[in-house]
């Protein structure tokens, strides 16, 4: 071979690998969220409710800002379960840097029909025929996420 065949191999094969690094770089260059559900026992004022908390952690790269979250059956959105935030509850929308989590507490114990059932949210949770709905403004639709305790 001659020595500029060589060189424009050499060269290819070095493009190619910047080229392959370059797409992995922006396609793991994003916000990734990792979800879960804890039931919890809110007091205060001498009572005691019970909620539900979505947790939302910014486990990626670029922050993100939640814009929604909530739960429901499947990405038709007549599949919803009525939910209703807490009080005490961090209000929506919220920036999250890499890092950093949000935290949105639901009343548990309130009951509404969902799938021709009346039923609370912890039973729904419980039973597993809910998934946790998140809306953020890096994606253009909302992100379902099976429920993990």
């Amino acid at each position: 071979m001659e020595p500029n065949t060589v060189i424009s191999l050499i060269a290819l094969i070095f493009a190619g690998l910047a080229l392959a690094i370059s797409l992995y770089e922006s396609l793991s260059n994003r916000p990734k969220l990792r979800i879960r559900v804890s039931h919890r026992i809110m007091v205060g004022g001498g009572v005691s409710e019970k909620v539900v908390v979505l947790n939302a952690v910014n486990v990626g790269r670029q922050p993100t800002t939640i814009t929604g979250m909530s739960f429901g059956k499947n990405k038709s959105t007549t599949h919803y379960f009525p939910t209703e935030f807490h009080a005490y509850s961090e209000k929506l929308p919220k920036k999250i840097n890499p890092g950093e989590q949000v935290d949105i507490s639901f009343i548990a114990d309130k009951k509404s029909t969902f799938d021709q059932e009346t039923l609370t949210l912890e039973e729904l949770l419980r039973s597993k025929k809910l998934k946790a709905i998140v809306y953020s403004s890096w994606a253009k639709k909302p992100k379902y996420f099976e429920v993990t305790e």
